[in-house]
């Protein structure tokens, strides 16, 4: 059982006036106090001005002077182009995609393995899977313009030989290096139906990519990786790990070195989820005021279905007991974190509000706020009139602003929805 050094959550019990997007939201019995953002009257789907019709698979991220970029892919699946729009005025428009992707290329993007953001103030970087000439290949684009312009794409992977890679993500570190972590199927598995944990850094702002290396075995073969990374430069890796007698549990190790090497892995915690299959949903972590946290969801028979959420202080060597952070909210799934510049943190899934009444309600966006002593509010949901969605991304701005974004579908098509939320005092 993973080491707790921490003092457990303190949640108010009282009843919590609902927010949704009216302003109010469900009583839990496990949360504490109400969520703290309140989000404009109706989500937008906010590439239908700029005449893109079908869009899917939103990543945001929100500069230091507001500026908001929208990564995310247009078109049919088989004509699909990846593109970033910008918006300066806080997300009341969006300028036409700026290519990311080369012209023709075909863009892989479902469920979990769809392309992801990193970025600072001063560049943007995305990698995605793509089909090319070497079967799946893993491809890294860079703009050195604040987004008006991207580099032609780069591999980021080093195999001989084909084989599967994809299930990518990104970050920065401290010193300006790229990490790209990912599962990969060029190595014997360790356990059958698993694939193998593959990093590439860049210390030349994606110029280039120092050889690849391998980070761990036996990764659940459709979960997401995540990365976090510290001020120190502390690397933390954390992963879908496949235990004996298909117990898919969250795993993490670090590196000190700049990735080259990494710790055994720490099991975060014991949740024992059996499952005979891939359950297509990864961890999300993140640092904030010096602590580490990562999100995950588990549908263990011990312990309610959902979003859990713990921390670790000391590096990821540790961790508390896991915290139900969805809480009533059911079929939580997909995790995402983000944290503002004042060390804010929020947690954002998708799952089905009991609210409606309905036994089967729609999935959609739910948002909970993580307190500086560890509190969590309760979730609200961000989407009026349950307009259904799911794979939210989150992103927080400056003086309590947040935003979400989402992929939506009707009549056919899908389609990227944003809402607009503002911390409430």
């Amino acid at each position: 059982m993973p080491l707790c050094k921490q003092t457990m959550f303190i949640l108010a019990g009282a009843g919590a006036c609902a927010l949704a997007l009216a302003g109010c939201t469900r009583q839990s019995a496990d949360a504490g106090a109400a969520a703290p953002y309140r989000f404009e009257g109706q989500p937008r789907a906010i590439l239908e001005p700029v005449a893109i019709k079908v869009s899917r698979d939103p990543k945001l991220f929100v500069g230091p002077s507001g500026t908001i970029y929208l990564l995310a892919v247009h078109g049919q699946h088989g004509e699909s182009q990846l593109g970033l729009s910008i918006s300066h005025d806080g997300g009341d428009t969006f300028g036409l995609p700026v290519p990311v992707s080369a012209r023709g290329a075909s863009i892989n993007s479902h469920g979990e393995n769809s392309p992801v953001l990193a970025a600072t103030p001063t560049e943007i970087y995305a990698v995605w899977e793509q089909t090319g000439q070497q079967g799946n290949e893993l491809m890294f684009a860079r703009s050195l313009s604040f987004g008006h312009h991207f580099e032609p794409p780069v591999r980021v992977t080093d195999k001989r030989k084909p084989s599967f890679n994809g299930y990518a993500t990104a970050a920065v570190a401290p010193n300006g290096d790229v990490y790209v972590v990912w599962l990969d199927g060029r190595d014997a598995p360790a356990l059958p139906d698993t694939f193998s944990l593959y990093l590439a850094r860049s210390r030349d702002r994606g110029a280039s990519f120092d050889p690849n290396v391998s980070v761990a075995s036996g990764t659940c073969p459709c979960c997401r990786p995540a990365i976090a990374i510290g001020a120190d430069g502390g690397l933390h890796v954390f992963w879908r790990k496949v235990y004996p007698d298909n117990i898919r549990d969250i795993a993490v190790s670090t590196s000190l070195d700049g990735g080259h090497t990494f710790s055994e892995p720490v099991r975060v915690a014991e949740d024992n989820w059996q499952i005979n299959g891939c359950p297509d949903s990864g961890p999300a972590a993140a640092v904030s005021r010096g602590r580490l946290y990562v999100a995950w969801m588990t549908e263990t028979t011990s312990q309610r279905p959902g979003v859990k959420l713990s921390w670790s202080d000391d590096g990821g060597k540790a961790f508390a007991p896991a915290r139900d952070a969805s809480q009533s909210i059911l079929d939580a799934n997909r995790p995402a974190l983000a944290v503002a510049d004042n060390g804010d943190l929020l947690l954002a899934f998708h799952g089905r509000s009991e609210s409606t009444g309905k036994a089967w309600s729609p999935l959609t966006p739910f948002v909970v706020s993580v307190s500086r002593d560890r509190n969590l509010s309760i979730p609200g949901g961000v989407s009026e009139g349950a307009k259904p969605g799911t794979h939210a991304s989150v992103a927080m701005g400056t003086a309590g602003r947040v935003f979400v974004a989402w992929t939506a579908r009707s009549e056919g098509a899908s389609h990227v929805l944003l809402s607009r939320g503002r911390k409430q005092n």
